[in-house]
């Protein structure tokens, strides 16, 4: 299960209010970096579209692409990995990751983590 925060699509992303190549971004959706295991990373300020876009790319692969997706607050993500740590069974997560053609990390850099995370 993706998770998806909402849903969206690049066709309610508004190209002419951002700086967001329409033409990388519509290439991005084929997922075809995934089968060779490449990143990719949206940067911008708050408000720029970069979990539309995230969350699009995502529905995107799901959608057309058939690709096991999963989405994540980064925050969200160190907390659950922190706690399965605690309870003595770290590693349980990563195993599923591997298994994902696409994970998304959503807000990375936005909150502090905490020491252990």
């Amino acid at each position: 299960m993706a998770k998806l925060p909402m849903h969206r699509d690049l066709a309610g992303f508004d190209f002419s209010a951002s700086s967001a190549d329409a033409r990388l971004i519509s290439e991005l959706a084929s997922l075809a970096f995934t089968d060779t295991a490449q990143n990719v990373v949206l940067i911008g300020g708050p408000g720029t579209g970069k979990t539309h876009l995230a969350t699009a790319l995502a529905v995107s692969g799901i959608t057309r692409h058939g690709k096991r997706v999963r989405f994540y607050s980064t925050v969200d993500l160190v907390n659950l990995l922190e706690r399965e740590k605690h309870d003595g069974k770290a590693g349980r997560i990563a195993q599923a990751l591997l298994r994902m053609d696409l994970v998304i990390l959503d807000e990375l850099g936005y909150l502090p983590f905490s020491q252990a995370g």
